[in-house]
């Protein structure tokens, strides 16, 4: 009961928090390419407001949570799993060119 209460709300409002940073990084990367940022506060500020300015439209913030929801749920599903071993290339041998 403690899992439906506490934690299924906590989820969905870090989804809408990650569906807004999303938003938001998409739109400053739209408007400034070159810029770097290292931390996502502005973004997370434009998303969150377009997302409540959406909020006029019920269905269009839902559909981003869900998204944002879905990636919080597929970061703990990875991270439970712990380190996945990489597939190992083996390098075939190239013959080095013959001069001639």
């Amino acid at each position: 009961m403690g899992i439906l209460l506490g934690l299924w709300p906590l989820v969905a409002f870090l989804g809408y928090l990650v569906a807004g940073i999303w938003i938001g990084d998409w739109i400053l990367g739209r408007m400034s390419p070159t810029t770097e940022r290292e931390r996502p506060y502005l973004a997370a500020v434009i998303g969150i407001v377009i997302l409540e300015i959406a909020g006029i439209f019920p269905l269009l913030p839902a559909i981003a949570g869900l998204f944002g929801y879905g990636a919080v749920i597929l970061l703990a599903w990875r991270t439970f799993q712990g380190p996945r071993v990489a597939d190992t290339v083996v390098p075939t041998s190239i013959q080095a060119p013959v001069p001639g």
